[in-house]
């Protein structure tokens, strides 16, 4: 069976489902797509892609990576920006009694070697992306956040972003507190 026809074997009307039953020994290519829908992923803006390889022999491991294109608010300035992710991802089938080897394995899956017949890899696709999101998103490194034309405002007139109108008398009452 040559690597084209293996990728064919691979389809399955889940586009993250894998046919494990009957493949031979060795390194097999990885290539799917899914929609956003389908990961449950509402801010992804373009097919996930997962590309990398498989690896049959006494147990299957998936080495791949995952690629989405994500929607992100910055954190600084609030304005709406694309980012692409890719994260690695090593997703490992043994059975049972193989266990104990791969325990500090992130994503272990255990199955009864007789019974296992097709994977289903979308939730951890689905996790992956989540892990992969930055705890900060920037549109850029350099984000001066949110800027203000003072050109616009008068000398006197203070500057007011009504976001914040409910800190307005946070300070005088957290000073009344501290002197009480």
């Amino acid at each position: 069976m040559t690597s084209k026809s293996l990728l064919i074997m691979f389809k399955n009307k889940k586009s993250l489902v894998f046919r494990l039953r009957g493949l031979r020994e060795g390194v097999h290519p990885v290539e799917a797509s899914a929609t956003p829908e389908e990961l449950d992923l509402p801010n992804a803006v373009d097919p996930i892609h997962v590309s990398g390889e498989l690896r049959v022999g006494e147990h299957f491991m998936f080495r791949l990576e995952v690629t989405s294109t994500q929607r992100f608010i910055c954190d600084r300035c609030t304005d709406e920006f694309e980012r692409e992710l890719k994260t690695p991802l090593e997703i490992i089938y043994a059975p049972i009694d193989q266990e104990a080897e791969f325990e500090d394995s992130g994503y272990l899956h255990t199955y009864e070697p007789t019974q296992l017949y097709e994977v289903d890899i979308t939730e951890d696709v689905h996790d992956a992306l989540l892990l992969a999101v930055p705890m900060k998103n920037l549109c850029r490194e350099a984000c001066p956040g949110i800027v203000y034309d003072m050109e616009e405002e008068e000398e006197d007139e203070p500057i007011y972003d009504a976001r914040f109108a409910s800190l307005g008398g946070l300070y005088e009452k957290l000073k009344g507190e501290e002197k009480a």
